[in-house]
């Protein structure tokens, strides 16, 4: 009965957690996936970029983007949407799991899982990098198992396996190599572990290289070191701070486990500390990296609640803790249980109601565009190139239209994402950025100061708004087109 309760519980916080589709970048995954299903490889070079066709480019996700492809084919968004909450699913369980085993007590690794998957609700998207948090975890406990029990022969090819599928899903594999580095390696004895050392490390070279580009990811990886200064408007770029609802959970649990570490300072080795302030440095500097951080903070939390089984001697703190989780177990399994289920169910069944959010992605806009014939080219904003992208492509991946932005910073020249930015700010070069692409329709975000520049400009009639100032998507033609077309289709600001 205790693990059933376990698995609802977990089921309960995947079914709150998955929400409707809202990932910008999930449809130019999904477009990747289409190619590379119909193309039998992997490409090389960008397909579907208006400044970037023809440029290198290496599709480093696209075991997912198969998987994207392949769900979205059979179902459609609900189709997505059952992906995503089997991916919800995998992480809450993962984190469940895992965290439970390093701090050695089911309930408090239930709780440290529930608060890290929490955390990252903001960040939770359908897309590779959702899917690293779970080699995350399990790069950890597998480390723990390393350092607490040696390092055998079937955890040498774990670490082979599961950095192999990390590479082969995102671009971020060295930083799961470092944790693992650091978290399996007794370094204040680091010349009797050089043996380990080595060991782990040729593992883990050997499952970064086992990818189709044989490791160029690492080389991707190094080329975007930069981009979350360079490109720091895009919203995953930017630092965090305390009125972001990630951010102080992540300074919160941080606090807790520097609070026990006072208490116990010799309990939690120096290396593992630095490491975990490192990450949520890290985090705190750009959010992308925040879920890993949080992650993180809750496995050393864990290790160190295993080291100290006396509570008292953490303090009134650890006592606390441990009379919460004492309280939590003995709550009625079955009743419990069943209040889990029923939330899973309540939660589940209002997402699949609402699939997918307007609001985020501009579906009824490009709908218009499109029963419309509005001519091309077509200018949009950074965020909804990726949809864009997807919806200009064919079953089998191939561009019907190119679109001027489609999310991918390497492929982007710098030129260009400067002249994009400086027209959604709405500043005096706004003009830049529609000189470059020359669009005869323009798909645009109604928060952008620059759907009010076009409103007012004469030049631009709009013909479509799905939404107020605040949020929605506007569509504009030239004049020209719409006296010729005024009469199917009427504007709100020509006349």
């Amino acid at each position: 009965m205790v693990a059933i309760l376990w698995i609802c519980f977990g089921l309960m916080v995947a079914a709150y957690l998955t929400g409707p589709i809202i990932d910008p970048d999930l449809w130019w995954h999904i477009t990747a996936g289409r190619w590379i299903l119909a193309n039998g490889a992997v490409p090389d070079v960008d397909h579907w970029n208006m400044f970037g066709v023809g440029l290198p480019w290496r599709a480093y996700s696209w075991s997912s983007e198969i998987v994207f492809a392949l769900f979205e084919g059979w179902g459609g968004i609900h189709g997505l949407l059952i992906l995503k909450f089997i991916l919800a699913i995998g992480i809450a369980l993962s984190l469940f799991y895992c965290l439970s085993h390093i701090a050695k007590d089911w309930t408090l690794g239930a709780l440290l899982g529930a608060y890290a998957f929490s955390a990252c609700y903001g960040h939770f998207t359908l897309r590779p990098q959702s899917l690293t948090w779970i080699f995350f975890i399990w790069l950890i406990i597998l480390a723990d198992k390393i350092a607490e029990n040696g390092l055998t022969k079937s955890r040498t090819f774990a670490i082979t396996i599961i950095l192999m599928l990390w590479a082969n899903t995102h671009i971020t594999t060295v930083l799961g190599a470092a944790v693992l580095m650091a978290w399996a390696v007794n370094w204040s004895a680091w010349r009797r572990e050089l043996r380990k050392i080595g060991t782990i490390g040729t593992a883990a070279v050997l499952g970064m290289l086992l990818t189709p580009y044989f490791g160029g990811e690492l080389l991707t990886f190094s080329s975007k070191v930069s981009h979350p200064f360079t490109h720091s408007a895009i919203a995953e770029f930017q630092p965090g701070n305390l009125m972001q609802y990630a951010t102080g959970l992540l300074v919160m649990i941080t606090a807790l486990l520097l609070l026990l570490v006072h208490k116990q300072p010799t309990r939690l080795e120096p290396v593992r500390l630095l490491l975990t302030l490192s990450f949520v440095l890290a985090g705190v500097a750009v959010i992308k990296f925040l879920p890993l951080a949080i992650i993180l903070v809750a496995a050393s939390l864990g290790s160190l609640w295993r080291r100290v089984p006396e509570r008292g001697e953490f303090g009134n703190l650890g006592i606390g803790l441990d009379k919460l989780c004492t309280a939590i177990a003995r709550a009625p399994k079955e009743g419990t249980t069943f209040l889990c289920l029923a939330l899973a169910v309540v939660n589940a069944r209002a997402t699949w109601l609402t699939p997918i959010s307007h609001d985020q992605i501009p579906v009824r806009a490009v709908d218009f565009i499109q029963n419309n014939s509005l001519p091309a080219p077509l200018l949009n904003d950074f965020g909804d190139g990726g949809y864009v992208m997807y919806r200009y492509a064919l079953s089998d991946g191939t561009p019907r239209l190119l679109v001027p932005i489609d999310g991918r910073t390497n492929v982007v020249p710098d030129s260009i994402f400067k002249k994009h930015q400086q027209a959604f700010r709405g500043l005096t070069n706004w003009r830049e950025y529609l000189d470059a692409v020359n669009p005869n329709t323009i798909l645009w975000r109604n928060a952008s100061p620059l759907t009010a520049i076009l409103i007012a400009s004469g030049e631009w009639c709009r013909v479509y708004n799905d939404g107020d100032a605040e949020a929605g998507d506007s569509v504009f033609i030239k004049r020209d087109y719409w006296t010729q077309h005024q009469a199917v289709l009427p504007s709100d600001n020509c006349s």
